[in-house]
This record gives structure tokens, sequence and C-alpha cells, in this order.
């Protein structure tokens, strides 16, 4: 009895898993590096992020200072 249906072989199946395998072999080594070099950008990327906070944040605090220093002098001239 022929069968009409159409169906893999086991020996299809497995050159099928065979091939995909191989090529998961072949690119986890490549995922790996990106994923490191992902990791050093992001690092590279928190240590600038840091650096202009702190350079906003002295700028902000020099210039509250003058503005203050500056409110001071005004009103110190207006009570005289």
């Amino acid at each position: 009895m022929i069968s009409s249906k159409k169906a893999f072989t086991l020996v299809e199946v497995l050159v099928v898993l065979a091939i995909i395998s191989l090529m998961i072999g072949i690119m986890a080594p490549q995922g790996k590096k990106f994923l490191d070099s992902m990791h050093k950008v992001m690092k590279k990327h928190e240590k600038i992020n840091k650096i202009k906070k702190k350079q906003i944040d002295a700028f902000l605090k020099d210039k509250s200072l003058k503005d203050l220093h500056i409110f001071k002098t005004v009103v110190t001239h207006e009570e005289k």
C-alpha cells in the first residue's frame, strides 16, 4: 500500500536538525562577541553620562551661587 500522505522521513528531520545545530554553533561565538561589545559601549555611555551630570550640576551650582550673589547685592543696595 502506497500512502498518499506527504510526510517528512526521520532522516530528513535529522538532517534539518543537524544543519540548525551547526548554524547555532557557528553563530553562538559571534553573539557572545556582540553582547560583550554592547556591554563595553553601555559602560562607556554610563561613564559619559556621569561626567555630563557632574558638569551640569557644577554649572547649575555655580550659576545659582552667582544668582544668589546678585540677589544679595540688589537687596543690600535697595536697603541703603
